[in-house]
C-alpha cells in the first residue's frame, strides 16, 4: 500500500486533532499542577515548618499544639481533595487520548476499536478543544525520512517513535523521583534526629501530615514503573514487527491494530509528564529519533 502518511498528517482535521489533544492534555496537566501544590508541595513545606518550629513559638500568637493540629489536619482533608483531582485529570487525559488515537489510525488507516477505546470522539470534542498552541510545532508530527516506505512500514517506524520518545523521558523522570523521595526521607530522619524525636511524635508530626505528600510521590513511582513495562512490552512488540519487515516479510494489518491499541491503554492509564520536562529533553530526544528512524529506514527498506 502506497505511503499517504505524510501527505495526509498536514490536512487541516489532522492539526486539529494534534492541537485538542495537546490542549486537553495541557488542562490535564494544570490541574495536575494544583494537584502538586496542594497535596505535595504544600504538605511537604507545612511538615517540615511545623518540624522545625521552636517550642517557644513567638511569632505566631496561635499556639504550639494548635498549629500542629491545623496542619495534620489540612493533610487529611488533602487526601479528599486528592481523589476529587484525580477524577477530573482522567477524564481530560481519557479524551485526549482518544483524539489521539483516531488521529493514528485516520492517519495509519487501522480500524477503530470500539470495545477498547469506546465511541469515536465527535467532531465538536475536536472544535470545543482546540488550543491555542503554535501550530507550527504541529505540521510534519511524523518524521519526513519514511517517504520511501510504503504505508504499513511507515506506520511500523512511526509507532516506534512514538514509543521510544516516551520511554526515554519516562525513565529520567522515574529516576528523579526515586531520587526525590530519598531526600526527603533523608531530611526527615536528620531532623528527628537532631531533635531527638519519639516515636509517636514521630508517626503524629511527621508521618501523618506526610500522608498525601507520600501518597502521590509513591502513586507516581509505581504509575511510572509500571508503565516502563508496559513500554518494554511494546516495544518488544515493534521490535519483531520490524524484524519481519527488515526481512521483506508482509506486516499484518492486525499486528500493527493491536500494537496501536496497546499504545492506546498506555496513553490513557499512563502518569503525565510535565510538560518543561519534555521541553527541557525535546532537542535532543528529537535528535536521536531523528537519527535513529534514518537508519531504521534503511534497514527495513
Amino acid at each position: 500500500m502506497a505511503n499517504s502518511i505524510l501527505e495526509k498528517q498536514n490536512e487541516q482535521r489532522f492539526i486539529d486533532m494534534l492541537s485538542a489533544q495537546r490542549h486537553l492534555y495541557n488542562v490535564a496537566k494544570r490541574w495536575n499542577t494544583v494537584q502538586v501544590c496542594f497535596c505535595v508541595i504544600i504538605v511537604i513545606c507545612l511538615n517540615f515548618i511545623k518540624l522545625l518550629l521552636p517550642k517557644d513559638n513567638s511569632f505566631f500568637p496561635i499556639p504550639h499544639e494548635d498549629i500542629f493540629h491545623w496542619i495534620t489536619m489540612y493533610g487529611v482533608l488533602v487526601l479528599i481533595l486528592q481523589n476529587c483531582l484525580v477524577s477530573k485529570i482522567a477524564r481530560y487525559k481519557l479524551l485526549a487520548a482518544r483524539i489521539q488515537q483516531l488521529f493514528d489510525c485516520s492517519l495509519f488507516q487501522l480500524n477503530w476499536n470500539k470495545a477498547l477505546c469506546g465511541e469515536k470522539p465527535q467532531p465538536e470534542d475536536i472544535s470545543r478543544n482546540l488550543g491555542k498552541v503554535d501550530i507550527d510545532n504541529l505540521y510534519d508530527w511524523y518524521s519526513l525520512e519514511i517517504n520511501p516506505l510504503n504505508q504499513e512500514k511507515s506506520t511500523l517506524v512511526c509507532m516506534r517513535s512514538n514509543v521510544y520518545y516516551d520511554y526515554r523521558i519516562r525513565q529520567l523522570y522515574t529516576n528523579c523521583m526515586v531520587f526525590l523521595i530519598g531526600l526527603i526521607m533523608l531530611l526527615l530522619l536528620v531532623i528527628f534526629g537532631i531533635q531527638n524525636t519519639n516515636l509517636w511524635d514521630i508517626v503524629t508530626m511527621g508521618i501523618v501530615p506526610l500522608l498525601p505528600a507520600a501518597k502521590w510521590l509513591y502513586d507516581v513511582h509505581r504509575q511510572n514503573t509500571t508503565n516502563l513495562k508496559s513500554l518494554a512490552n511494546i516495544k518488544s512488540l515493534l521490535n519483531s514487527a520490524l524484524d519481519k519487515a527488515e526481512r521483506n516479510e508482509p506486516v499484518a494489518l492486525s499486528d500493527l491494530e493491536q500494537i496501536q491499541n496497546f499504545i492506546f491503554i498506555h496513553r490513557k492509564t499512563s502518569f503525565m509528564i510535565p510538560s518543561w520536562v519534555y521541553n527541557l529533553l525535546r532537542k535532543q530526544s528529537e535528535m536521536d529519533m531523528n537519527y535513529s528512524v534514518n537508519h531504521i529506514v534503511q534497514d527495513i527498506l
